[in-house]
C-alpha cells in the first residue's frame, strides 16, 4: 500500500506562520453522503477517540488510541497519538478538536489526518491499522515567517540538525524499548550551536507505540534523512506522520528540561585561500635574434 504523501512549504500553510501553533489538514479522495451510515460511525469513534487517548496518557499506551467502527463499504478506522509530553486534558482537547478540523477541512472525506502541535489524528474507510508504519500521509514543513539562515554556514547548520535529531531518535527508540509497563517512543533534546546567532537547537522525535523499536528507528530515521533536501538551512521545521513524527527549532518548543543534551559538530574551517599559480613554463625551439653593428 502506498504512502500518499503531501509536501507543505512556505506560502502553502496560512496556519503555521507563527511555529508555536500549527494545524493543518491532508485530504484523501472518496467521499461520504450527509446523514450517511458512514458520518454515523465517524461520529462514534470522534465522540470515543478523546477519552480513550488521554486515559492512556498514564498507562501502557502513552497517550495513544485506535478504534475502528461497522461494517464496509461504511466501515471506518481512526487513530490518535498525543505529544509525548502533554497531560491527560491536553490530549483530550486535542483530539477532540482535531476531528472538528478535520471535518471542516476535508469536508465529507472518508479519509483525513489532522496534524495540530499537541496530536495527530486520522480516519480512514482503509484498514490502515492493520499496516503499521505504511500508508501514511507524511508532511515536511517549515513556518512560512521564518527565513533561511545567513549567520552561519548552512551545511554547518543542517549538519548540527541532523545530529541533534540522529541522537533524539536514538533516546526516543531506547525509551520505548525499555521494561517499564509505560511504552513511549518519546524524546526531547537541546543541542549547544553558535553562542552568537543560535545559542540552542531543540529537537523532538516520537513514534506511537504500537511500532516496534525497528520500525520506530526506521520510520524516524527516513524522516532525519530527509532534512538537508526539504528543510534546508531552515531555523524550524518538522516532518509529520501518523506513526511517528519529529520536529526542531532554534526556538525552544516542549514542556520540561530536555531528555538529553548534546554538543553541535565543530565549525568548518573556512575555505583556504588558492594559492598564486607559478607563471607558465615557455616550451618550445629558441630562436635566437643577432644584431650586429658595423661602424
Amino acid at each position: 500500500m502506498l504512502a500518499v504523501v503531501v509536501v507543505v512549504v512556505a506560502g502553502l500553510l496560512p496556519l503555521a506562520a507563527a511555529q508555536q501553533t500549527m494545524q493543518f489538514s491532508a485530504c484523501a479522495s472518496g467521499a461520504y453522503a450527509a446523514n450517511s451510515t458512514y458520518e454515523a460511525n465517524l461520529a462514534v469513534l470522534a465522540a470515543a477517540l478523546p477519552g480513550n487517548a488521554s486515559t492512556a496518557v498514564a498507562g501502557a499506551a502513552a497517550g495513544y488510541a485506535t478504534a475502528t467502527v461497522g461494517a464496509v463499504p461504511d466501515q471506518v478506522s481512526a487513530l490518535a497519538l498525543c505529544r509525548g509530553d502533554a497531560n491527560a486534558t491536553a490530549c483530550r482537547a486535542c483530539v477532540a478538536a482535531s476531528f472538528r478540523v478535520a471535518r471542516r477541512d476535508c469536508p465529507r472525506s472518508k479519509d483525513a489526518t489532522t496534524y495540530q502541535d499537541g496530536c495527530i489524528v486520522r480516519f480512514s474507510a482503509q484498514r490502515f491499522l492493520d499496516f503499521v508504519g505504511v500508508n501514511s500521509p507524511v508532511s515536511e514543513l517549515y513556518s512560512a515567517a521564518d527565513s533561511n539562515i545567513t549567520a552561519v554556514p548552512v551545511a554547518w547548520f543542517n549538519a548540527a540538525v541532523v545530529a541533534l535529531m540522529n541522537a533524539t531518535v536514538d533516546t526516543a527508540v531506547a525509551a520505548g524499548s525499555g521494561s517499564n509497563n509505560t511504552k513511549k517512543y518519546f524524546a526531547t533534546a537541546v543541542e549547544g550551536f553558535d553562542p552568537k546567532h543560535y545559542p540552542k537547537i531543540y529537537g523532538m522525535a516520537q513514534c506511537a507505540p504500537v511500532m516496534t523499536a525497528a520500525q520506530c528507528r526506521s520510520c524516524l530515521g527516513g524522516f532525519v534523512s530527509s532534512i538537508p533536501w526539504f528543510l534546508n538551512g531552515k531555523p524550524g521545521g518538522r516532518v509529520l506522520g501518523i506513526w511517528c513524527n519529529l520536529r526542531y527549532s532554534v526556538k525552544p518548543f516542549y514542556q520540561g528540561q530536555p531528555m538529553l543534551q548534546i554538543s553541535a559538530p565543530p565549525e568548518p574551517p573556512p575555505p583556504a585561500m588558492p594559492s598564486l599559480a607559478a607563471p607558465p613554463t615557455r616550451t618550445g625551439k629558441r630562436i635566437a635574434f643577432f644584431f650586429f653593428f658595423f661602424h
